[in-house]
């Protein structure tokens, strides 16, 4: 699945959190599937465990993910996803990265009136009282507080 940014439309003005499959921005690629387009990778989609895969990522040092979560330079993620980021679109900035093999695993939007996030694991299936895995709250939170910031 393809997806693109749209920093001209109206909806683009709201805070955007895409999980999973939205990656793509306008000249952006994608490796459509993982095992096959990447030797040595990861296995980032196993259907027998589904949302209990996870493998490790490493914040980019100064990005906003980084940021939001203060202590954490790598740490945990579920992994449900078959495809990842080839070539960056236009004016997105990698958030973070897969430890092992280096794969694209978030990234934000470069514009400064814009809140545009997307990470390619589901912070809606982060086992709760975990602490070895990245807590899906703080993100959630980071959108909400850009919402009420838009609103005034």
């Amino acid at each position: 699945m393809l997806c693109a940014i749209d920093t001209k439309s109206n909806s683009s003005e709201r805070p955007w959190l895409s999980i999973a499959p939205c990656l793509e921005s306008a000249e952006g690629t994608l490796y459509q599937d993982i095992s096959t387009q990447i030797p040595g990778s990861l296995v980032h989609r196993n259907a027998e465990t589904y949302d209990a895969n996870a493998h490790e990522i490493t914040l980019e040092a100064g990005s906003d993910l980084a940021r939001i979560y203060k202590s954490a330079k790598t740490t945990r993620i579920n992994s449900v996803h078959h495809q990842a980021i080839k070539d960056l679109g236009k004016d997105l900035v990698v958030e973070a990265r897969s430890t092992k093999d280096h794969g694209i695993e978030a990234v934000r939007l470069n514009h400064p009136n814009l809140y545009v996030r997307a990470v390619q694991w589901h912070p809606e299936f982060t086992p709760p009282h975990t602490h070895d895995w990245l807590p899906a709250e703080l993100l959630i939170e980071d959108l909400f507080k850009a919402a009420r910031e838009r609103k005034h």
